[in-house]
């Protein structure tokens, strides 16, 4: 298959707008190529008319975006054995080909030559081509992998199209102070980069990633004490790090191997996790319960969480749990998931069950129904939780002693205790009290272990 050698840049055009009912014509699209019974490969050689989006036959277009999907309409289609946009091959999927259309996904990979022509190749290898234009899109920065990384330390960042252009170079910036292109590697596949946390990087403001295709600004910050519930520090919900329930308590731990002063540590290296995850509350746990033993109850000294996070009960839905972690390769978790768990207190608190606190509201007590399912002895009410187990399926049982950021998006608390479904879903009344506890793997087995999970900085922020 011949390419012409000349090279031409990459228009910058604006996204298509995709809409969402084409998405299964996407996900198919990527699969490996199949031939449904009765679908055989025509003789001759395509023709294509035009190209347009899939959900509206209207839509004409010449240009489309990287990991879109376009439908190429004309005649003999069957005819096609391969194509590529520019030099870069796309999946067929005989699925959605007809003589008369072909869907397919545009390859989200950067061409080496680039033609701006779509190239089909029939079985007798005869090479058909009609002109498009493939627009790479800018920069999109999703994540860090260590957001409280000090100055100096190499991190790295997630996203897509980190476009390294030799003429124009990505560049990446903390609030205003740019790190040094010598600190910047960029993976081939523009998924990702690694750079070196530059000096007078300032906490609490966002990192730009720039190509010569656009910008992006994050929407995390680094070192965001935005929606801080505890740092272990001087922001707590309560004494001694917020810890108050009947799961723990996890005592701070001041140490010079922590990444912002004290932390919480679950585990302790020698008490064992057993392969189904167990019940150790003692050791591996960190639990807020709000609430003070005063008449109406209160809460003055055990604070709730809605209240240090305002946010939370009207903007939940696209904010996160956030922390920091530390597991070291000498302690693996292999075992266990940490349930992440918001809960109200009308379903539990500190302080006695029936009592009116300050707000009106009618409180639970301490208890801990609400967190098991009543299968296992105890008529909850099957509360929301995510699960959190990074070790299943092969995954990281360790963080090579490094501290990590963890992100739990709040819309993923779906589960229950034991991984079903629960009886109800989150609502406003459900952001007083946060419990981590690394307890029933909900349906997945592990091994057993004695890992240590160092924990800091623990907040609730936007995170899309």
């Amino acid at each position: 298959m011949k390419r012409n050698s000349s090279t031409r840049q990459y228009s910058l055009g604006s996204w298509l707008l995709v809409p969402g009912s084409i998405l299964l014509f996407a996900l198919c699209s990527l699969l490996i190529s199949c031939e449904p019974k009765g679908y055989e490969v025509a003789d001759g050689v395509p023709e294509v008319l035009y190209v347009r989006l899939p959900a509206a036959s209207d839509s004409l277009v010449n240009a489309a975006d990287m990991d879109a999907v376009v439908c190429l309409v004309g005649n003999n289609l069957r005819s096609v054995t391969r194509l590529y946009f520019n030099d870069q091959e796309a999946v067929l999927n005989t699925s959605y080909i007809t003589d008369h259309t072909l869907l397919v996904t545009i390859p989200a990979k950067m061409p080496d030559v680039v033609t701006n022509a779509i190239h089909m190749i029939n079985k007798d290898e005869v090479e058909t081509t009609f002109p498009f234009m493939v627009i790479v899109p800018g920069p999109t920065l999703r994540t860090m992998s260590n957001e409280y990384a000090s100055v100096g330390e190499t991190v790295t960042l997630n996203g897509t199209f980190f476009v390294n252009d030799p003429g124009q170079p990505l560049t990446i910036n903390f609030a205003g102070v740019d790190v040094p292109a010598e600190d910047i590697t960029v993976a081939a596949d523009m998924y990702s980069c690694t750079c070196v946390v530059p000096e007078g990087a300032q906490a609490g403001q966002p990192v730009t990633v720039t190509t010569i295709y656009g910008s992006s600004t994050s929407r995390f910050q680094y070192r965001d004490e935005r929606g801080m519930i505890s740092n272990f520090d001087d922001i707590t919900p309560g004494p001694n790090g917020g810890t108050n329930g009947w799961c723990g308590p996890s005592i701070p731990v001041s140490s010079e191997d922590g990444i912002s002063g004290k932390y919480v540590q679950l585990g302790d290296g020698a008490t064992v996790v057993p392969a189904d995850g167990g019940w150790i509350d003692k050791a591996m746990a960190w639990e807020h319960w709000a609430g003070d033993y005063n008449d109406p109850l209160a809460y003055n000294e055990n604070k709730r969480i809605c209240d240090m996070v305002p946010s939370l009960p009207v903007e939940y839905a696209n904010m996160a749990i956030k922390f920091e972690m530390c597991i070291p390769s000498s302690s693996e978790w292999k075992a266990g998931a940490m349930h992440v768990l918001l809960s109200g207190v009308k379903y539990a608190c500190n302080g006695a069950a029936g009592v009116v606190d300050v707000f009106g509201n009618v409180t639970a007590g301490q208890n801990n129904s609400y967190f098991v399912h009543s299968g296992h002895g105890n008529a909850g009410p099957d509360h929301p939780r995510a699960l959190y187990r990074p070790w299943a399926n092969g995954g990281m049982t360790h963080t090579n002693d490094q501290w990590i950021t963890v992100t739990v998006p709040i819309s993923d608390f779906t589960y229950n205790f034991d991984g079903s479904s629960p009886a109800f879903s989150l609502d406003n009344k459900c952001f007083d009290n946060l419990l981590l506890f690394v307890s029933n793997g909900a349906g997945v087995t592990g091994e057993d272990c004695t890992p240590i999970i160092k924990i800091d900085n623990i907040r609730a922020v936007p995170y899309k």
